[in-house]
């Protein structure tokens, strides 16, 4: 069993994209006194400056981390707040030694950002307890099972709504009433700019105002799961409401084209790779190999 430990930057990433400003705050952690805790989850519209990407449920005090895991995994009852998981995966408490409490994680589809959102969530929570000092992950669905940690709360890197966050201007392509692409400027705040294609991409999906004559071509809905780029090429993995543009060769086109040069427009990218959770393909457009922006994609 391998184990790794490294510095986790949670980045408050999902709450770029409706403003298209991607600097993030994340809340503060904290211990609260007995007889509560806070069961940290993901704000489904990604937070604000003020907020940050993670809120808070409190729960009567408990001192067994399996109740607490229990409860936990019931979910939020506030709407405005989801569990960091997708349906099919499992967690449970594997062991408690030492103060270091293994957790088995299972994972249906898994990508550094939702994987550091479930370290986040799950390890501000359970170090609340008087008998845990960190937390650890047990991937046993890898090919090689792997123990990432452990980690405390204060191995989050929670970014500061009041730092300087320093502007990026890209391109955003949206499809005209011919399928062609045109660039759209968008102004984004970050203060890592290696989440600029996640936070171009969110953008592009949900953030302002199309231009007259333009159409946004990804599907309202449609959630980034995970993005990384390696050697050149951007993989992005989409939440299943993407297939709602798979109806036809021209929906699915635009759709996948306006991503493929949004993404390709920024500098290191070349080429993008898309796949939909659950899902092994579209019908109308090939997204089996990588795609890469072409001329005729373009409005002159």
């Amino acid at each position: 069993m391998r184990k790794t430990r490294k510095k986790l930057r949670l980045l408050a990433l999902l709450l770029a994209a409706l403003t298209l400003c991607g600097c993030a705050a994340a809340a503060a952690v904290r211990r609260p006194s007995q007889p509560q805790l806070q069961l940290y989850y993901c704000r489904k519209d990604g937070g604000d400056t003020k907020t940050g990407v993670l809120g808070t449920q409190e729960t009567p005090a408990q001192t067994d981390p399996a109740a607490l895991l229990e409860t936990y995994l019931q979910g939020p009852e506030d709407e405005a707040l989801a569990l960091p998981f997708t349906p099919g995966d499992t967690c449970a408490v594997e062991s408690l030694q030492d103060g270091v409490l293994t957790l088995r994680l299972e994972l249906r589809a898994s990508g550094d950002i939702r994987t550091s959102l479930i370290y986040a969530c799950l390890t501000c929570t359970m170090t609340q307890l008087a008998s845990v000092q960190s937390v650890a992950f047990l991937r046993a669905a890898q090919p090689q099972p792997q123990t990432d940690g452990p980690y405390t709360a204060a191995d989050f890197v929670l970014l500061d709504a009041a730092a300087e966050n320093p502007e990026y201007a890209v391109r955003l392509y949206y499809p005209d009433k011919n399928g062609q692409l045109t660039a759209v400027t968008a102004v984004l705040t970050c203060t890592d700019q290696d989440q600029l294609p996640l936070l171009a991409l969110q953008a592009l999906i949900g953030g302002g105002t199309v231009p007259v004559g333009l159409s946004r071509a990804v599907p309202m809905g449609t959630q980034v799961m995970d993005i990384s780029v390696s050697d050149g090429t951007a993989s992005v993995v989409l939440s299943d409401e993407f297939m709602s543009c798979d109806t036809s060769a021209a929906r699915a086109g635009r759709a996948v084209r306006s991503i493929a040069a949004t993404l390709c427009d920024l500098s290191g990218i070349t080429a993008v790779r898309l796949s939909v959770i659950g899902e092994s393909g579209l019908t109308y457009y090939d997204i089996s190999e990588p795609i890469t922006p072409q001329p005729e994609w373009f409005s002159e």
